[in-house]
């Protein structure tokens, strides 16, 4: 019987009708004449047809046996009739055995996109309902099998133990880093089909992880994404890809090939990354002490401790990374001008013992009555007790050493004054000296290194979206540190360091400065308004 028209499929040896797929778009040579080779071809659908265009349909006869040959293209030369396989119509179907014949297995199988490499060449194939992949390409080489989806694994292997390597050596915030994928010796082709990020950090003063999910966009260095990922870091996080890897069912030569192959979701692997902090302090200039000049009023001008930025303004440099694990993410590339200035100052009459203020120490004072105010009682006429507090010893002598020959009411100072070389001791141990450490400077110190404001934003990071302000963090705890310089109350460096804010000692202060050597206070004689300093 003539069969106008016969379609020519491809199934694999020992498959079933159903496996069967046309063999489109194929050169077909075949004895249409006993012993003579005639050049045809497919169509799309695997129709037999001559000439150009959309072809003449080729008539065949099934009740003869035909030497057919079946190639992907044409060769130079027509093949001769011994080299075909014998074959005959059936139902206007000439079925052929491929040459090359792999059977998906598994999920997604079945008209699954992939790329076959035979030898040098490569091809876009895609699979049969049932998940089989056929070509005539006699092509000497190695034949491979790609999915840009889907882990393609030959029978009997197993995934490759694809790895991230990362680069040698601390990975310090704001250094931009490559991580690179990293096969076994003798694996080629893997295609990272996702790089993810997962950021996991957590911003000083703040109780819980900021956290972020960032992939790879796919314009991102697209000629690079099987290879790397690089870009600026400045969060600890756990890097992951995920990967799919081709499948080789023949090495080298040209021996036909009948292999299956397993299809399954892309394999992954992970990296745990860690960005260390890049080590920033705040300067701290410490002046040696000064002198000032200022009327002596109140016991805060015998002395001070300026406690003061370095420059007017700290500007603070946000960052957002355009590229790599951190895309999208902003830290503080750098802190211009940071610094801050420690300055204690004694005021100039302090200091000079034969001013008017420091000859009024030292002495006991009449208060009353008021025409007699700020009289100085003659030594000779009292005495003291390590305290200070004042005796009369003579009151007749001290009467007529006054002038009077009646006590018109007179009181004095309980205690003598505190002596110049005390007060300027004990001015000195307020504002910086104090051996204990309880002073103005180390105050302001203990707040410097608990809540070190480079340290505080130097390790703050915005996840992808957010709307952290720089700005306000940093000036919100350098305000804080620079609060400590009016506090009289000791600062407690442990507690204010794990509150993220000022906290103190209940119950310690600076010692006063109107000290005597045995710790007693004493009045200060202000010459000025003629009355005890306060």
């Amino acid at each position: 019987m003539i069969h106008p028209r016969v379609t020519v499929v491809f199934q694999p040896a020992g498959g079933a009708s159903a496996d069967a797929v046309p063999a489109a778009n194929q050169q077909v040579f075949l004895d249409i004449t006993p012993g003579k080779m005639t050049a045809a071809r497919t169509n799309a659908a695997g129709l037999l047809v001559t000439g150009t265009g959309p072809g003449k349909p080729v008539p065949m006869d099934d009740s003869r046996t035909y030497s057919v040959v079946v190639l992907p293209t044409a060769p130079a030369l027509p093949p001769p009739s011994a080299s075909g396989a014998t074959l005959r119509v059936s139902g206007g179907t000439l079925t052929v055995t491929p040459h090359i014949s792999i059977r998906l297995t598994g999920t997604d199988s079945g008209a699954l996109a992939c790329t076959l490499t035979i030898g040098t060449a490569s091809s876009s194939v895609t699979s049969s309902r049932s998940g089989f992949i056929m070509s005539n390409d006699r092509t000497v080489g190695a034949v491979t099998l790609k999915s840009d989806t889907k882990m393609l694994l030959a029978s009997g292997s197993t995934a490759p133990a694809v790895s991230i390597t990362r680069p040698a050596g601390n990975i310090t915030r704001g250094d931009t880093k490559r991580f690179t994928v990293t096969a076994p010796a003798g694996v080629t082709g893997v295609h990272v089909t996702r790089w993810r990020y997962f950021l996991s950090h957590t911003n000083p003063g703040s109780a819980a992880a900021l956290t972020a999910t960032i992939d790879r966009p796919a314009t991102e260095d697209a000629a690079n994404a099987d290879s790397f990922w690089e870009g600026a870091m400045c969060a600890s996080g756990n890097l992951s890809i995920s990967f799919v890897a081709p499948a080789t069912v023949r090495i080298a030569g040209g021996t036909s090939v009948a292999a299956t192959v397993s299809v399954s979701d892309p394999a992954t692997a992970t990296l745990d990354v860690t960005v260390a902090p890049r080590g920033w302090t705040t300067p701290l200039a410490e002046n040696a002490e000064g002198t000032f000049t200022r009327a002596i009023g109140t016991f805060h001008d015998l002395g001070e401790h300026s406690w003061a930025p370095a420059n007017a303004s700290v500007p603070i440099t946000p960052s957002t990374i355009s590229k790599g694990p951190n895309n999208g993410c902003r830290f503080v590339a750098s802190v211009t001008g940071l610094g801050l200035v420690s300055s204690p100052r004694i005021n100039a009459d302090l200091l000079n013992a034969t001013s008017t203020f420091a000859t009024a120490q030292g002495t006991a004072r009449l208060l009353a009555p008021p025409s007699l105010r700020g009289r100085v009682i003659p030594k000779q006429f009292y005495s003291t007790n390590a305290a200070g507090v004042v005796s009369i010893t003579n009151p007749a002598g001290l009467l007529a050493h006054l002038g009077l020959t009646t006590d018109p009411g007179i009181s004095f100072l309980p205690t003598e004054c505190v002596s110049t070389a005390d007060l300027l001791h004990h001015t000195r141990e307020h504002e910086h000296t104090h051996r204990s450490g309880l002073s103005h400077k180390t105050n302001c110190k203990k707040a410097l290194r608990a809540l070190e404001p480079a340290v505080f934003i130097e390790a703050f990071v915005d996840a992808p979206g957010g709307a952290i302000n720089f700005d306000d963090a940093f000036g919100n705890r350098f305000q804080e540190v620079l609060n400590a310089g009016v506090n009289h109350t000791i600062v407690d460096e442990v507690a204010t360091k794990t509150a993220g804010a000022l906290r103190f000692v209940a119950g310690q202060s600076i010692p006063n400065v109107n000290l005597d050597s045995g710790g007693n206070s004493r009045p200060v004689w202000n010459p000025a308004s003629n009355s005890p300093l306060t």
